[in-house]
């Protein structure tokens, strides 16, 4: 049994762990999801395949080049009439051939991030990105002035990626429900070059497809790829996968319960489509197709699991909390969090060749370069956290605020972490009544037009309530109530040199770093 990805155009399929997403109270299979994100006109373009002269769309949310896909295409209804046939002949013909164009190269992908994305989204955002850091050698960096092809993470009306590197900026469209980790994750991996699973050469030994349960101009949704395309990576089929479409995906009655996809291990059936993380072999495939291990460490090789880019031996652990275990058969919790990137594109350059991440450059490096320095605290499965008596409105929104606090996550994310580890962080302040409810800035007034600016919204909310109209609570909240706040003041002239978004990540080191106060200025509040 193997695992097959597109090498040509790289379509390769992942796998996941957990149960359905919950979207606005309602539990949602991973299509269900990408349809229901859509406005009504996406909603209408969803369903084509032209999307423009030069834009095909595929399965709902798989962009491609008109040129791309019309190869593809004659090589699946080649793939058709070969499967009448049983020649040695025609199956050597159909033997992969292997291409990289579609790959970032060296495994980095730089990447853009909107301001329109709140602070919650954006951390979304990184804490998908988060996980390919922390499980393959794939290394997400923000894109400069320089790099000429990237990956935008933009506001669309759709959730929506190109499959694999197509050079220049190529967006993914995130919908407003499409902002939640586990379809990040998904729309991320056909960015590098990941397929839906239920499309693969080989899928047939797996599941069953009911085309009479599905409307004939959306058949070509599940049309199977080429072996002309693809590449065996000896990964087997998921089910469990994070790119597998739901028993359901485009029936034209799924009231009455028309299955499209039907499992033929039925133990699976209700399990497709329901998962928004990564699985063991997500990670093995990923590591496979960037080759995280092959071009570091010799001639290790491995008898089972794959081979990582630290050169050890990984196989699955059977735990979707820790995923991954050595070969030995011992669990090794992984050694970085899953926030924890780099803030520059010349880290691992400046961390593993220049070796700045001690001495003189130490704490610019920590600071931007915590990855490839390996200065993010370890993470392993917490106990909920929750609030204690007393402290009304003052709560952890994630049940592990309590450990990534105790690792220094308070001081290393601050823009997360006091959004929503407000308790564990000890970010939280009584506010009596409205007449303790002031401006610590003298500037506020004039800023009352920028409250709910992306950019200086986080500062805003802080500093200037009164002026912000932030003081009277809503009518189902208490008066007694708990808010973050500052009482330092910023003069007129206040600017960061950098980003606003990044300066916010290390808001915490303010007091103790002469470096982050002159280069976050505003959010130190510093002037």
């Amino acid at each position: 049994m193997q695992r097959l990805l597109l090498t040509g155009t790289i379509l390769v399929s992942m796998l996941a762990v957990s149960s359905s997403m919950v979207v606005n109270g309602q539990h949602m299979t991973m299509d269900e999801a990408i349809i229901n994100a859509g406005s009504k006109k996406a909603m209408s373009k969803m369903y084509e395949i032209m999307q423009s002269e030069d834009t095909v769309r595929l399965e709902l949310d798989m962009l491609f080049k008109m040129e791309t896909y019309m190869k593809m295409r004659e090589n699946m209804e080649e793939m058709v009439l070969d499967e009448t046939t049983t020649t040695s002949s025609t199956r050597k013909k159909r033997k992969a051939i292997k291409s990289e164009d579609y790959r970032w190269p060296d495994a980095k992908v730089p990447y853009y991030i909107s301001p329109q994305f709140s602070p919650t989204e954006r951390m979304e955002i990184l804490s998908a990105i988060g996980d390919f850091h922390k499980y393959t050698c794939l290394r997400f960096v923000p894109a400069i002035a320089g790099d000429k092809n990237y990956i935008k993470f933009q506001d669309g009306d759709e959730c929506s990626s190109y499959v694999g590197m197509q050079g220049g900026n190529q967006s993914i469209n995130l919908a407003p429900i499409c902002r939640m980790k586990g379809v990040i994750l998904h729309e991320i991996a056909h960015a590098i070059g990941f397929q839906h699973e239920q499309t693969r050469p080989d899928r047939d030994d797996y599941v069953t497809i009911y085309k009479e349960n599905i409307y004939s101009n959306l058949l070509h949704n599940f049309m199977k790829y080429s072996v002309m395309d693809v590449t065996d990576l000896n990964v087997p089929y998921d089910y469990t996968s994070l790119m597998h479409y739901s028993q359901y995906a485009f029936s034209r009655d799924e009231q009455n319960k028309l299955k499209t996809i039907v499992a033929k291990d039925s133990t699976f059936q209700d399990v497709m489509g329901k998962q928004d993380g990564f699985s063991y072999r997500d990670i093995e495939l990923a590591n496979k197709l960037y080759k995280c291990g092959e071009n570091n460490c010799g001639a290790v090789t491995c008898a089972e699991g794959f081979l990582g880019s630290d050169c050890k031996c990984w196989c699955d652990s059977g735990d979707k909390y820790d995923l991954l275990k050595e070969c030995d058969g011992s669990s090794v919790p992984m050694d970085r969090p899953m926030t924890c990137v780099d803030m520059e594109t010349d880290c691992d350059y400046w961390a593993n060749t220049q070796k700045l991440c001690t001495g003189k450059y130490e704490e610019y490096m920590t600071i931007n370069c915590p990855y490839s320095c390996n200065t993010c605290p370890a993470i392993t499965t917490p106990a909920p956290i929750s609030a204690s008596p007393g402290t009304s409105g003052c709560t952890d929104d994630n049940q592990y605020c309590g450990y990534w606090a105790e690792k220094g996550e308070c001081e290393r994310n601050p823009s997360y972490m006091i959004e929503l580890c407000k308790k564990s962080c000890g970010a939280c302040q009584v506010v009596q009544d409205n007449a303790t409810c002031t401006d610590s800035s003298s500037f506020c007034e004039t800023l009352v037009d920028f409250c709910d600016s992306p950019i200086l919204m986080q500062e805003l909310h802080m500093n200037c309530r009164k002026s912000c109209n932030l003081c009277t609570p809503p009518s189902n909240q208490p008066v007694n109530t708990v808010i973050p706040v500052s009482t330092v003041k910023v003069e007129a002239t206040c600017y960061n040199m950098k980003p606003t978004n990044e300066c916010n990540l290390y808001k915490s080191m303010c007091a103790d770093s002469p470096l982050i106060r002159k280069m976050c200025a505003l959010t130190c509040l510093a002037c």
